[in-house]
């Protein structure tokens, strides 16, 4: 028994450092989409904007591409997006980011623990692997301090402004974009 455990897990093995490869080699985007390379192999992104959108109908617009709104993961990709906002005159778009569910207190107001404040968000693609710095500093927080005390208002979503700042925002405040991303083929 252990020896066709220890296969499975051989050839399970094999066949992910195999996926590694090829996905990595991945360079097609569709027509109309800009291809970006990242850690976990190449990117396609589409910038769908003009459109006022809160985050849930940004989400269902990526959708209906077979997409998802991308979290940024290097340096190229933060100047592909922010070269769109300057193109648009736009002051921000919505990303692949959200509140942490272990911030989220579920009122306006909460309690302000470790981790969270403007260190309390995640990327959300799926495809975002590596630790970047790009989430460790949100901008936008309000804190309030009572009885020595800090609260928060723990805003569950995230956007990257024109100033190429990412900042907090309720998912349901509208914005004039969204970049959609997918794997590339």
């Amino acid at each position: 028994m252990i020896v066709k455990v220890l296969m499975f897990m051989l050839m399970f093995l094999q066949s992910v450092d195999s996926c590694r490869a090829r996905c990595r080699n991945r360079t097609q985007c569709e027509p109309g989409w800009s291809y970006v390379s990242r850690e976990t192999g190449g990117w396609c992104l589409l910038f769908l904007g003009v459109l006022e959108m809160n985050k849930a109908s940004a989400e269902e617009e990526c959708s209906s591409f077979g997409a998802v709104p991308s979290s940024i993961d290097n340096e190229e990709m933060k100047q592909s997006f922010m070269s769109t906002l300057s193109y648009w005159n736009l002051d921000g778009m919505w990303i692949g980011a959200s509140l942490k569910p272990s911030c989220n207190c579920g009122s306006d107001s909460c309690k302000l623990t470790a981790g969270c404040g403007s260190q309390g968000y995640i990327w959300t693609d799926n495809y975002t692997t590596s630790p970047n710095d790009l989430l460790d500093s949100v901008q936008g927080i309000e804190t309030t301090v009572e009885s020595g005390v800090t609260y928060v208002t723990p805003y569950d979503s995230a956007y990257l402004a024109r100033d190429g700042t990412i900042r907090a925002i309720w998912s349901s405040s509208t914005l004039y974009g969204v970049m959609c991303g997918k794997r590339a083929t």
